[in-house]
């Protein structure tokens, strides 16, 4: 989970796919509905974090996050966003290419072999939950920068098809 403090975005309600109407940054809207119909699920999330700025008042400068229901889920995210950038199922694990598509993965592998650590990484954390009669259970979260968030939200709205359905 990102360290900056939890803004109040503006909240709108969306519609998951098994019917419920769920309440969201409006911002993640568009993607968390893409995910949902890809049966990727999520349990929490938050459009951007804010930190003190150099005014001294608090700016949006935080990452966007997205906290995952199951392991499974956010591997599936990944897994998406990798054949994304590397359709060719080609070996990036010595060298990541000097692409555009080699930048974004290094940023999200945290994996930069061959040239100074890339700005903007993105970073994995886990939120352990005890859900009442299943026990505990280990909840990944994923930050990303914003400036990620067109091309995350291309990919997944490209695989997945998904409207954003507002209920009012």
């Amino acid at each position: 989970m990102s360290k900056g403090k939890m803004p109040i975005h503006k909240q709108v309600r969306i519609k998951h796919p098994d019917g419920r109407q769920i309440k969201v940054d409006e911002g993640l809207a568009p993607l968390l509905s893409s995910l949902w119909s890809l049966e990727i699920e999520t349990e929490f999330s938050c459009q951007q974090t804010f930190e003190e700025g150099q005014s001294g008042k608090e700016e949006p400068t935080g990452p966007m996050w997205i906290a995952f229901s199951f392991s499974h889920d956010a591997e599936e995210f990944l897994d998406i966003l990798y054949r994304s950038l590397n359709p060719n199922g080609e070996d990036w694990s010595e060298e990541t290419p000097d692409t555009p598509e080699g930048a974004k993965w290094e940023r999200v592998t945290g994996y930069w072999p061959t040239r100074d650590k890339p700005k903007d990484i993105w970073t994995y954390g886990v939120h352990l939950v005890i859900e009442e009669g299943l026990g505990p259970i280990l909840r990944p979260s994923i930050d990303f920068p914003v400036t990620d968030y067109p091309w995350v939200l291309e990919v997944c709205r490209q695989r997945s098809g998904a409207v954003t359905e507002v209920v009012q």
